[in-house]
């Protein structure tokens, strides 16, 4: 370093090699930040196009979801009509069997699953406006009791307050952490049986492919039906399976059913129930009121409905549940009641289905 003496100055000066120096590193700083921004832009710009292809295939994939469902609703009604006279749904229709298919152009990998929520135990029939929901009450009991290691009997004890407004059920869950209120009215969805205290997610897993939640007065259609489900409606009966004979489908495409709950219920072994007086055991016995004609149906209203989507490795899957009334005599209606995008590809394989889709 030079140091300059004059009468008006004394400083010294660095040489002019290290001010070259010094301004060289303040250039590469200034080069090696601005870098480090640009990269840092690029990776977020990337990130971006990334979140925005997502998106834009998700939507894609929920559009051809609800296209969808277009298609069911157009086989539910074909069915329908092929039905003809017979309006009876069974596991061998056109309904329940499997479908997948591309679509868009093939960029869209597509899997329909549908099944028959009428052949399920109804969570509702439990609800306030159910004047047999006592009896409803005592079949999920032994369902649950069967099918899963919680308490049958506390369980459907449970759910009959939560949708019981004027039930003391909140003031229970209001205690819990976090705390929540019962609901008050009927189930929207079967997977609210999660929330009954005395419930757990073991439980719900083990017992959700038995359930549904519809009207309250929906009945239950006996050709969709399974041994598992109708068992619940009696302890101590061997004859479940002879009962559904008729409506188990030997072969995809053959039909097999009953044409008529009267056909049901004449049963031999149906009536040995009902009646018991018939045995000759006892003629002063009275009729087994667990049973009446009016629980059972033999055709349905309310289909669900599984669409999985696949687009470049990501699947949506959204379930609808689909009414199809024909006979009602205030008009006709076909339509989505329900939908949810929550669900996904692992659900495809939780539920035990009947008739030909069992055996694929």
């Amino acid at each position: 370093m030079q140091c300059i003496n004059t009468i008006s100055q004394n400083h010294c000066v660095a040489p002019i090699s290290r001010q070259r120096g010094l301004a060289l590193i303040t250039v590469l700083f200034i080069f090696a930040v601005t870098s480090l921004l640009a990269m840092g832009m690029q990776n977020r710009q990337k990130m971006d196009i990334a979140q925005a292809a997502s998106t834009f295939a998700n939507g894609q994939a929920q559009l051809i979801a609800i296209s969808a469902e277009d298609f069911i609703k157009a086989a539910l009604v074909f069915d329908y009509n092929m039905d003809g006279d017979k309006k009876m749904d069974t596991s061998s229709g056109l309904w329940n069997m499997p479908f997948k298919t591309t679509m868009a152009g093939d960029m869209a990998e597509v899997e329909i699953l549908i099944r028959d929520l009428q052949g399920l135990f109804n969570l509702n029939s439990l609800a306030k406006e159910n004047p047999n929901r006592v009896k409803a009450k005592d079949r999920l009991a032994r369902l649950l009791n069967k099918h899963t290691q919680v308490n049958g009997s506390t369980v459907a004890q449970n759910v009959m307050d939560w949708m019981d407004a004027q039930s003391m059920a909140s003031y229970q869950y209001q205690a819990f952490d976090p705390p929540y209120s019962a609901g008050g009215v009927p189930f929207t969805h079967p997977s609210e049986l999660r929330l009954i205290e005395g419930m757990t997610e073991q439980a719900y897993d083990d017992v959700k492919s038995f359930i549904t939640a519809l009207p309250f007065d929906t009945a239950l259609n006996v050709n969709t039906t399974t041994v598992d489900i109708l068992s619940s409606w009696q302890d101590g009966v061997t004859t479940y399976a002879k009962m559904l004979e008729k409506a188990e489908v030997k072969e995809c495409g053959k039909e097999a059913g009953f044409e008529e709950v009267k056909e049901f219920w004449d049963q031999q072994e149906l009536q040995d129930i009902v009646n018991p007086k018939n045995k000759g055991s006892d003629p002063n016995a009275k009729a087994n009121d667990n049973w009446s004609q009016d629980d059972f149906s033999v055709n349905s209203q309310y289909f669900s409905a599984l669409i999985s989507v696949k687009i470049d490795e990501q699947v949506t899957v959204l379930e609808s549940i689909i009414k199809r009334d024909f006979d009602n005599p205030k008009g006709k209606f076909m339509g989505v009641v329900y939908r949810d995008f929550s669900k996904s590809p692992i659900d495809f394989g939780g539920y035990k289905l009947v008739g030909c889709q069992a055996k694929i």
